[in-house]
């Protein structure tokens, strides 16, 4: 029942490098060295319901996984035989972000890229004529895992000094960054071609190693690795999908999500959605519950509305609407349902509930034979005065099925002649008041475009699907009876093959053009659809240069990372909710959310973060406890309340705070309650704090434990400023004296659990009862370095705070901390971002900059972050959503705090910018920034001979409250510009500095 589309379009992987100003300090350099060896995007437009992503290989993924993942369909861009040089290793244009080869040796006439140009000429070549060493190697290392089975080695030999070997032996890296001997039948490598087959092995490099013939040396014209199987026949080759190495894949901008990619062959593909021009939803009737939904669901016996093919889904729960009406008003409402799943009467039994009207329960195959449409009328009134009527459709007691359905719903005026036959057939929807199709989606259309140079291949575009109402339609595929893919030109052929569809297109094709359509039938003009798609990001509302630095490459990721936030972005019961990702965090999360919303925030789109803090307080229970997850996450109270404070302050809006503060209170009432409940029993480990409960990061089960510690102290360290910044003394007192008693029990605790690493450091462990041979001492320390910053529980001299940095610190591997969420000897990539926080709140300057870099190196080349991922060789495993969109907002978080950061009454600006963004002709700008004080907007300008430094802050703040901006130049002084290394501001006053070398 559930939807999943997935068009692969055969690519393999890679990516783009970004420039940066001149004198870069060592691993300061966004080149995506750490990218993850499978990556997703989202091409999308912002607020999709249908929420398209591409990854590594080209595929186009749909409804995955989330509501709709029953359904796989998979589109495969590939030719009738294998291309002439699919050698995974083939990199003509030197791009390292595909492959990179290398030798132990290499004489000075020659070049190891030659070896893998795709060249047979003897010219062509690497060898390793002068090395002076028994033995040497070549190798070609890929960004990504490879299977790879076969090897061809075009030796070399011009009868003198380069000769064929004496022996070789073939190597495979793996996961464990070792080299594994591959067996291979005993054989000697001759001159010209040498084809060496092998068990597959999965690795992301392979290497030869040579013995030379004495007085010789070796050389290859060519070196060639094949995935898989490269002889497949034509009707293997499509049962197998075989796929088009790629050369490279980039965006067409970070800000326009166009995914170019450029394969063997020289075939090049673009894909992107499409702006269609979809009518509005009807603004009077909206859905209650989780908007999840299906597509030809049905196939309704005619005659009956279209609308009956579609449903909505409650996934073991209700599905609920409300329908907008005057007060106390009388209508007429119309359930449709059509079951188009079971066969047998008894499987799915319902109950229809209307507002105003008795309640009915409903077996439809009872009724009728499947697809067949009922339409149910109901008398309905807005019964309790809120201008609406709600409908609720749920699964009756006993149900063998769960999942409740309803599949179109009509509102008509009270007095109206309804016939349930001839709003069945769709007669009366231009009478309705509201006429609702539970898939109320917008037309969606994503678009492929291919080029291919070479004239002795047939493309073949091959679709797989088990989807049963997927079939060969005039011009392409129809899905359910309705267009789903159109091409240009027509394919010459469609055959049905394992699974799916063979579309096949006449030799020497040059260009081909196709269209997913979800709802319009028609395809559109596809290369003014791209203009208009670049035309439409470039013109958004998106805030874009709120943020500018003059490194290309992080810049680059801040803009990619707010197009990101966006095309997660949801609207969900009328209002926006930022979620995670697309795929399997496609939800809103406390946590998450709460970071996403500050970012937003920050970048100037204040109501629209407010609105879906407003849906986080939804989750407030009669207890006070905000609950979103589950009931021993403990910590979303404490998170919400921060966010709410931090937006407050953001906004400088205290007649909102005040407007929801019982919000906040019974929050804290909440933290009280679990206080109450920790302190039942006092041998306890946790007595005096809170319950056991769940850590996230890496740590299952329910635990006496601190990541709900730490966000419970830093909930009321928040509750207690906030009551503070409103004058509510009494509260503040009060609750000041809750969070010293919960401290100064959490110090007697953290006492008790101090452990020492085997570097001999002193830290607090996250478990109350860590094991130290099982748990490892970094693990889901998130919460740890959140109650640092932005937290600011503990300070730089507390034993504790250095001892658990000092823990982190040397546990850092390519630039992050090891073991810190799921992967237990994997990276969680925006840990990095905490971690770099913590350590700039402390002062540690240099270490927030580095991570802000090993960060930045852990997104892919598409410009976005897998949540967690293995270090480079030692794996492929990775977790979580991508696009991982608190990953897009902890980069935004970082930069902007690296510019400006709160520290109490003071605004320090430029406190952590890295000393080579001071490159002569660099910009940094803050524009209209949210701060604690108010909109900032700051601009350093570095001239062209790099001799001058102009800083202009405009006035920020109040005039006369205590504190000001603070202008910290230390980096421009190490840049060699001379004057004070600070400069204090007032609040309200304009600060500017010119400086000179």
């Amino acid at each position: 029942m559930h939807r999943f589309f997935c068009f692969a379009i055969g690519f393999a992987a890679v990516g783009c490098h970004a420039t940066n100003p001149a004198h870069e300090p060592d691993g300061m350099t966004v080149d995506f060295r750490f990218s993850p060896p499978r990556w997703n995007t989202a091409i999308c437009l912002p607020d999709d319901w249908q929420k398209t992503i591409v990854n590594e290989q080209g595929i186009l993924l749909y409804d995955y996984p989330g509501p709709y993942f029953d359904h796989k369909i998979c589109v495969q861009l590939t030719t009738d035989a294998p291309p002439r040089r699919a050698s995974a290793a083939y990199n003509p244009l030197r791009r390292e972000t595909f492959c990179t080869p290398s030798a132990s040796s290499t004489a000075g006439v020659d070049d190891v890229w030659e070896a893998v140009d795709g060249r047979l000429e003897p010219e062509s070549r690497w060898t390793c004529w002068d090395s002076r060493r028994p033995s040497d190697w070549f190798q070609v290392e890929w960004v990504r895992t490879r299977t790879i089975e076969k090897l061809v080695l075009h030796v070399y030999d011009d009868g003198g000094g380069v000769q064929p070997p004496a022996s070789f032996e073939l190597q495979a890296r793996n996961a464990a960054g070792r080299w594994d001997t591959i067996a291979v039948p005993s054989r000697t490598l001759t001159a010209g071609r040498n084809e060496i087959s092998f068990a597959a092995v999965e690795t992301d490099a392979v290497r030869v190693l040579f013995t030379h013939r004495p007085g010789a040396y070796t050389g290859l014209v060519e070196f060639e690795a094949y995935p898989e199987r490269s002889d497949l026949t034509e009707e293997e080759g499509r049962q197998n999908l075989p796929s088009l190495p790629v050369i490279e894949q980039r965006l067409e901008s970070p800000r326009v999500p166009i995914v170019r990619t450029t394969f063997a062959d020289d075939i090049r593909h673009e894909t992107f959605a499409v702006v269609t021009n979809a009518p509005a939803a009807p603004t009077n009737a909206w859905r209650k519950d989780e908007d999840t939904c299906a597509g030809a669901w049905a196939s309704p016996v005619a005659p009956a509305d279209p609308a009956f093919a579609d449903v909505a889904i409650g996934w073991g729960r209700p599905v609920e609407y409300a329908l907008a009406v005057d007060k106390n008003g009388a209508r007429q409402v119309a359930l449709g349902l059509c079951e188009g799943y079971h066969d047998a009467s008894g499987a799915r039994l319902l109950e229809l509930s209307v507002e105003g009207a008795a309640s009915t329960n409903v077996d439809l195959l009872a009724l009728g034979p499947k697809n067949r449409a009922h339409v149910f009328l109901f008398q309905a009134r807005d019964a309790n005065g809120d201008g609406r009527i709600d409908v609720r459709v749920k699964p009756a007691a006993g149900s063998p099925d769960p999942n409740a359905i309803l599949n179109v719903m009509w509102l008509f005026p009270a007095d109206l002649p309804v016939r349930a036959e001839s709003v069945a057939r769709g007669e009366l929807n231009a009478q309705a008041e509201a006429y609702v199709p539970c898939l109320r989606r917008p037309g969606r259309i994503d678009a492929l475009i291919a080029e291919f140079a070479t004239d002795d291949a047939a493309p073949v575009l091959v679709v797989r699907s088990a989807e049963q109402a997927l079939a060969v339609g005039a011009g392409g595929l129809d899905l359910g009876g309705r267009p789903f893919l159109r091409t240009r030109p027509p394919a010459l052929s469609a055959s049905r093959i394992h699974q799916g569809f063979a579309l096949v297109y006449p030799r020497g094709t040059k260009r081909i053009e196709a269209a997913i359509l979800r709802g319009p039938s028609d395809m559109p003009d596809l290369s003014a659809a791209r203009e208009r798609l670049a035309r439409f990001y470039r013109e958004s509302r998106l805030p874009w240069d709120r943020i500018v630095v003059p490194d290309a490459g992080v810049q680059a990721l801040i803009d990619s990372s707010i197009r990101n936030i966006y095309q997660a972005r949801e609207i969900v019961r009328g209002l926006p909710e930022y979620r995670v990702g697309p795929t399997v965090y496609r939800g809103l999360w406390v946590v998450d959310a709460a970071f996403i919303m500050e970012v937003v925030t920050l970048l100037g789109e204040a109501a629209d973060a407010r609105r879906c803090i407003q849906r986080l307080l939804e989750h407030q229970q009669p207890d006070g406890r905000i609950v979103a997850l589950t009931l021993d996450y403990h910590k979303e109270t404490g998170i919400a309340i921060w966010a709410v404070y931090r937006h407050a302050r953001l906004t400088q809006d205290r007649a909102w705070l005040e407007g929801i503060w019982t919000h906040v209170a019974r929050a804290v009432d909440g933290i009280k309650s679990l206080r109450k409940q920790a302190s039942e029993d006092p041998k306890a480990p946790h007595f005096g704090l809170v319950p056991p409960g769940f850590s996230d990061g890496g740590i299952h089960g329910t635990n006496s434990e601190y990541t709900n510690v730490y966000w419970t102290a830093m909930g009321l360290r928040s509750a207690v400023d906030a009551a503070a910044w409103l004058g509510r003394r009494d509260e503040a007192e009060a609750w000041q004296a809750e969070l010293d008693d919960f401290m100064a029990t959490f110090r007697a605790s953290a006492g008790r659990d101090m452990r020492t690493d085997r570097h001999g450091h002193r830290y607090l462990p996250i478990l109350m009862r860590h094991d130290d041979a099982r748990d490892l001492p970094q693990a889901a320390q998130w919460a740890f370095c959140q109650a640092i910053f932005p937290g600011r529980l503990f300070a730089d001299g507390d034993p504790l705070v250095r001892g658990t940095m000092a823990m982190l610190d040397a546990a850092n591997v390519e630039g992050l901390v090891l073991g810190t969420g799921w992967i237990r000897d994997g990276l969680w990539t925006y840990f990095g971002s905490f971690y770099a926080h913590a350590h700039l709140w402390l002062g540690h300057v240099r270490k927030a900059q580095e991570a802000l870099y090993a960060f930045a190196n852990h997104a892919s080349p598409l410009l976005c972050w897998r949540e967690e991922q293995m270090p480079r060789g030692r794996g492929t495993h990775t977790v979580g959503d991508m696009p991982h969109n608190w990953a897009s907002a902890e980069f935004i978080r970082l930069v902007r705090h690296l510019i400006a950061m709160e520290r109490g009454d003071r605004l320090d600006l430029l406190a952590g910018v890295p000393d080579h963004w001071f490159a002569p002709g660099a910009r940094i700008a803050l524009r209209d920034i949210a701060t604690d004080f108010g909109r900032l907007t700051l601009e350093v300008k570095i001239a062209n001979d790099g001799t001058r430094a102009s800083i202009r802050v405009a006035p920020v703040g109040r005039r006369g409250d205590p504190g000001g901006p603070v202008l910290v130049l230390d980096g421009l002084r190490r840049a060699g510009f001379s004057g004070d290394a600070r400069i204090e501001g007032r609040w309200g006053e304009e600060l500017s500095a010119e400086l000179r070398k």
